[in-house]
């Protein structure tokens, strides 16, 4: 499935809720009140679109943002150079394994790397396990760091990739 990925539009809302809802326990549940927050607080809010219809969505936090999510604060101590860190990525229960979160994250690499941010960050679910999540982030090349009990009782694998430009290579600077 081929998708458009655009920033999100106030009339997108109830959609990405309706999304995130069916992703339950895999991301944290959002009401309107909560997506209003992370939509002032984020660098990145973005929907995927196929046939004029929200299938997917992206949040994501830069290192310069003022959030305040545990596992965001956890790579802000560990790395100097600048990333952004995915806090949610979700796909309409209909549009799973069509490479939409694929399409989403070559998205947001090239976002990235036009800013010359070469570093993402996310976690996935240990408990509640999300092997699906695992699976996908690590067959999109990104590595587990450690893992981190979580306020709200989870645990979870934090995982980075780089974005390098092409001839270049790094590792993060802990």
């Amino acid at each position: 499935m081929s998708v458009r990925v655009r920033p999100i539009a106030a009339g997108d809302f109830d959609e990405i809720l309706r999304i995130n809802s069916e992703s339950g326990p895999h991301v944290a549940d959002l009401d309107h009140e909560e997506l209003r927050r992370l939509v002032a607080l984020a660098s990145v809010v973005w929907v995927a679109e196929s046939a004029m219809r929200v299938v997917g969505y992206l949040v994501g936090m830069s290192s310069s943002d003022s959030y305040d999510g545990e596992e965001f604060r956890w790579f802000l101590k560990r790395f100097e150079q600048p990333f952004v860190y995915v806090d949610q990525i979700a796909v309409d229960a209909r549009a799973r394994r069509a490479n939409v979160a694929s399409q989403m994250y070559e998205h947001l690499a090239r976002w990235c790397n036009s800013l010359n941010i070469n570093l993402l960050c996310c976690e996935v679910n240990m408990r509640p396990v999300n092997s699906i999540s695992m699976r996908f982030h690590e067959k999109f090349g990104f590595k587990r760091l450690d893992e981190l009990d979580t306020s709200d009782g989870r645990r979870v694998a934090l995982l980075y990739k780089h974005t390098p430009r092409p001839h270049q290579t790094m590792e993060p600077t802990l």
